[in-house]
């Protein structure tokens, strides 16, 4: 586990679509890769804004599909990492789940 990580990562077993926004304002679509209590993982389309965009851009979750549409609604968070085709999300606020639960609405 990354040093950075404070809790463990779960990976969804079902697609979990969702709408970046940018700075309250750029709509990107996105799809949970996985989540954790401090973060998340999307993949992203090719060619997506978001591959360019500085490290610490503040971004929200948006019209998020089951199963975490509840738990991760307006959900807000900064750019941490971006790869090919995909990024990470430090979330401002550590989700009110325990990991446990994370793991079965991960589940479908």
């Amino acid at each position: 586990m990354d040093d950075r990580r404070h809790s463990q990562r779960i990976p969804l077993d079902a697609p979990c679509l969702l709408a970046l926004f940018v700075n309250d304002r750029e709509e990107c679509p996105a799809m949970v890769v996985d989540v954790s209590r401090g973060g998340v993982q999307l993949a992203l389309p090719p060619n997506s804004s978001v591959e360019k965009m500085e490290m610490g851009t503040p971004l929200v979750l948006k019209k998020v599909s089951l199963p975490l549409g509840q738990l991760l609604e307006n959900v807000r968070g900064d750019l941490a990492w971006v790869g090919t085709r995909c990024c990470g999300i430090k979330l401002n606020e550590d989700l009110p789940i325990a990991a446990s639960d994370i793991t079965d609405l991960a589940r479908l």
